[in-house]
């Protein structure tokens, strides 16, 4: 039903929203028609699912304002992808990221230029390994000039914890 219903819809903007409980396959399809998308709510995913679709983010997406993933749970950090959320995001304005613990040095420096229109970034990590550095998180918001709301929310989960400590005591 979901292949039928955005083949009717043809050019007309898409908002995708899934939850865990989507399969990887449907959410792929709905990525598909990245061009066309204002809106990504991709809510609880696995990280399953997050390295099924993450290809599909790499995307040119014009029309895309609004983008919050969150994953369900703590992982260590998944692959980082050129080009994540698409080389040409002119539109973005509003970014939300939690668990989604890629390197971020990597996805910072390669992605800023994209993420000029920025309004509001908030970024969820929870895992040590996966914040960015200080010096290319200055560097990044340098190239955000209209970005009005900016929180990174540094946490470590009991694994996170657990790692810290055992490279401490190692």
């Amino acid at each position: 039903m979901g292949k039928a219903l955005l083949t009717r819809s043809r050019n007309h903007p898409l908002d995708i929203i899934a939850r865990r409980t989507d399969s990887a396959e449907a959410i792929e399809h709905a990525l598909a028609h990245l061009h066309r998308t204002r809106t990504i709510h991709l809510w609880d995913i696995s990280r399953e699912t997050m390295h099924d679709i993450i290809g599909s983010l790499t995307q040119p997406a014009p029309m895309l304002v609004s983008c919050h993933i969150s994953m369900d749970m703590i992982y260590s950090p998944i692959r980082s992808v050129s080009g994540f959320i698409g080389l040409n995001t002119p539109s973005l304005r509003f970014l939300q990221l939690c668990s989604v613990n890629f390197r971020w040095n990597d996805v910072f420096l390669a992605s800023v230029p994209k993420f000029q229109a920025l309004v509001c970034l908030r970024l969820r990590l929870e895992y040590p390994d996966s914040a960015p550095s200080v010096p290319s998180m200055v560097q990044a918001l340098q190239r955000m000039p209209l970005l009005e709301e900016f929180r990174l929310k540094l946490e470590l989960s009991p694994l996170g914890q657990l790692l810290v400590d055992l490279r401490s005591n190692g």
